[in-house]
């Protein structure tokens, strides 16, 4: 079989982690922080946003466990203070952390072997234990703000304590800047209230009946001229009529003289074309050449009147 270039890559979750936070989503964290710091310096320097890429979390979760850690003191920070940088943590051992609170393994005692507790309270139900430990794991990707509705999780279990709300992007993870976002609904809002404002007073049916012929809204400065002279109930086929005639001549389509001169005064006038009548010729074959000859340079865009004096008509 011929071996795959890619290496396999895991998280570790340490048992012990799991068992001094009660929560198997903290100890993952505290997982892939110890991943990272295996490399240079045994320092993780990696952005919170990578450490949410390798679990499939948002951002928000990784942060709010990276604080648990560091108020346990399963990590550490050495620069929590510095603004504008990405967060160093280092992972303590297991022995390095048993010491600090006074431990050791040869002879632990009940904080080692159990989950750290606030006060000292009567050792929790196993099967309570269990679902307390099951809602911790299934609300991960829970967001920091819905944990006041959850439902309270065990005293004994000190991995369902009350937190701070999550700290912003320029601060660090166990400080926050600023409170929540108060939640408004903004779906009646809008950011230009002008804009909207000009367009409900384009709402009049003779305006969108006459921009639907155009294509186009007519200008502000002229919309009560044009609302007197389309009147209260428009005639579409001949306001239609008026405007395709006024195209079909090469005039501007966005002039409006046709709508106050022809479509207000009833009457489309004649063309100049249609006014010119051919001229008289006699039934020869010459004739019927000039005239031949005076059409085609008519749909050449020659001028009439230069066509006929050249053809001497």
């Amino acid at each position: 079989m011929p071996r795959s270039n890619t290496c396999e890559t895991y998280t570790p979750c340490f048992d012990w982690v799991i068992e001094a936070t009660g929560c198997q989503a903290t100890a993952l964290t505290y997982g892939v922080v110890w991943r990272y710091a295996q490399m240079a310096n045994a320092r993780c320097y990696a952005s919170c946003s990578r450490l949410a890429a390798h679990l499939a979390w948002s951002r928000q979760s990784v942060m709010r466990h990276l604080q648990r850690l560091l108020a346990r003191g399963l990590i550490r920070c050495p620069n929590p203070e510095a603004p504008g940088v990405t967060r160093q943590y280092v992972p303590v051992s297991r022995e390095a952390w048993l010491a600090a609170r006074g431990t050791s393994d040869a002879q632990p005692d009940a904080r080692a072997t159990a989950p750290v507790r606030i006060t000292e309270q009567p050792e929790p139900d196993p099967v309570h234990a269990e679902q307390s430990r099951r809602i911790a794991t299934t609300r991960v990707e829970a967001p920091a703000m819905a944990q006041a509705n959850e439902p309270a999780a065990p005293a004994g279990i000190s991995g369902q304590d009350n937190e701070r709300p999550v700290a912003s992007r320029d601060t660090p993870c166990h400080k926050v800047q600023q409170g929540p976002v108060t939640t408004v609904d903004t779906r009646n809002t809008t950011n230009k209230p002008s804009r909207q404002h000009g367009t409900a007073a384009r709402r009049d049916p003779r305006l969108l009946l006459l921009r639907k012929l155009t294509g186009r809204w007519p200008p502000a400065v002229l919309e009560s001229q044009i609302l007197s002279a389309l009147g209260a109930e428009p005639e579409t086929v001949r306001l239609g009529d008026c405007y395709r005639a006024w195209c079909a001549r090469g005039y501007n389509p966005m002039n409006y003289a046709w709508l106050f001169d022809w479509y207000a005064r009833r009457s489309i006038p004649p063309s100049a074309a249609s006014e010119r009548r051919p001229p008289a010729l006699e039934a020869s074959p010459e004739s019927f050449a000039r005239w031949h000859a005076y059409q085609q340079a008519i749909q050449e865009g020659e001028s009439p009147d230069e066509a006929r004096r050249r053809l001497d008509l």
